[in-house]
């Protein structure tokens, strides 16, 4: 009986060993459509209304990435962490390319919607957070 026993307990182990290497997930890559509906959501749910660190803000983001998640088109795989850090990602993003813009002179940039909504929801929790 043992040696049966540790015949099944290595098949166990084998099926264990395959799922764990062959099932990891590849990090989610953030493309300009993701980016659009990630703003969209962020409209539609208003972070910048609660407190920087309140529960309010925390369920907010949690929902936001609950709704991104069950979109099919594009397909996301995010949780409140890694939603809010993007975030922080395309807010340091924008101010960068924005002073890079005010350094250069006598250039007219062609800003995308996304810029611009981008701007606005920088401004409205730099409003919130003062």
């Amino acid at each position: 009986m043992p040696e049966q026993f540790d015949a099944e307990n290595s098949a166990i182990q084998l099926i264990y060993l395959h799922d764990a290497f062959f099932s990891s997930k590849k990090p989610m890559v953030w493309t300009d459509k993701h980016n659009e509906t990630f703003v969209a959501e962020m409209y539609l749910h208003e972070p910048w209304k609660y407190k920087k660190g309140s529960k309010e803000r925390g369920n907010v983001w949690d929902m936001i990435s609950e709704s991104l998640n069950s979109n099919d088109h594009p397909k996301f795989a995010v949780c409140l962490k890694s939603v809010r850090d993007h975030y922080n990602h395309l807010e340091k993003e924008q101010k960068r390319k924005i002073r890079e813009e005010e350094k250069a002179s006598g250039i007219a940039p062609e800003h995308s919607a996304f810029d611009d909504s981008m701007e606005d929801i920088i401004e409205r929790f730099k409003a919130r957070d003062q």
